[in-house]
């Protein structure tokens, strides 16, 4: 039961495209006057969240699923390109972004929703003990 002068806190999809969304708004937030290339948001994306423990195929999910969803106007192969963005968050390069990105894991968790669920793997310590 909820106290009466709590505030109410909606909760968040966790469909990946909304998971997505977030991402691709924070990032076009935090980068003004950007050129907006989609390919370069996508793969930006697909590093913030290898930063906050997805898999590679989650990331595939979330970068089809939400990418398709958000742009349905473009003709292109979305499993593809949802896994090259995957793969270029675990690339070299990537690795560096990752690196880049690392101090703002927390914030990228409450981005994701997922703060809560992220402490209780660390202190279970289960697969994600170790970010």
């Amino acid at each position: 039961m909820r106290e009466p002068d709590a505030p109410t806190r909606r909760p968040e999809s966790m469909t990946p495209a909304a998971i997505y969304s977030r991402h691709l708004a924070a990032v076009v937030r935090e980068q003004p006057g950007r050129r907006a290339d989609a390919s370069r948001l996508d793969a930006e994306i697909a590093v913030r969240l290898a930063v906050t423990g997805h898999s590679r195929e989650q990331i595939v999910n979330v970068i089809r699923d939400g990418a398709r969803a958000g742009r349905p106007e473009e003709a292109r192969n979305w499993d593809s390109y949802s896994r090259r963005a995957a793969d270029f968050a675990f690339s070299p390069p990537g690795g560096e972004m990752r690196e880049r990105l690392a101090g703002q894991e927390k914030k990228l968790l409450r981005l994701e929703g997922r703060e809560d669920e992220h402490a209780l793997l660390r202190r279970l310590g289960g697969p994600m003990r170790h970010l």
